[in-house]
């Protein structure tokens, strides 16, 4: 039948599904715990579908998702993603109109659906860095009103852009930090 990898962020409950994969002719890879190495693995040797469960943390399934399409050799591999709280499953679809999406009981069906219709041109989103180009250093780090912020060796440029009034800056020579908040706006 083919490889799947399949992607879920509760090992008991995966057992289930991978069973289901597996008595239906699939191979399937199954890691609970996982790293860019498994990326790079899928890179050197693609599997023919990525089932990728929404139950549990369906914002890391959909970062999955959206890391397998941003790279030129996962691109292709057809992605299912599986069962989900409705509101949840409709951010995903919206994100990645083009995978596949089922329940539990249409698992099967719906795989073999997503493998034989494999996306001509996918659908690849903006990758999770680039949604972060447009933010200043100091929205990056989460810098708010009570924030208590010390940079060390910072640069002479170091900018951090515009910080929310409030937020408490120390741990350097005063004459330091002047001109650290004149340059980031703080002032």
């Amino acid at each position: 039948m083919g490889r799947i990898r399949l992607f879920h962020w509760k090992a008991e409950e995966a057992v289930g599904i991978a069973d289901d994969l597996r008595a239906a002719g699939f191979a399937v890879d199954y890691e609970a715990k996982f790293g860019p190495e498994l990326f790079r693995a899928m890179r050197q040797s693609p599997p023919d579908g990525v089932v990728i469960d929404l139950s549990r943390l369906p914002s890391h399934g959909r970062e999955v998702a959206t890391a397998l399409r941003g790279n030129k050799l996962t691109r292709q591999i057809p992605i299912l993603f599986l069962g989900g709280q409705p509101e949840k499953v409709a951010k995903v679809r919206e994100h990645l109109p083009d995978a596949g999406f089922c329940e539990r009981p249409r698992l099967l069906a719906a795989l073999r659906t997503c493998i034989k219709e494999r996306p001509v041109n996918p659908v690849v989103p903006s990758q999770i860095m680039d949604r972060y180009s447009g933010r200043t250093t100091a929205q990056k780090l989460g810098i708010t009103a009570s924030s208590r912020v010390a940079v060390v060796d910072a640069p002479r440029d170091y900018v951090l852009g515009p910080v929310r009034k409030g937020a408490i800056f120390g741990g350097a020579g005063r004459s330091q930090w002047n001109h650290f908040l004149e340059l980031s706006g703080c002032q």
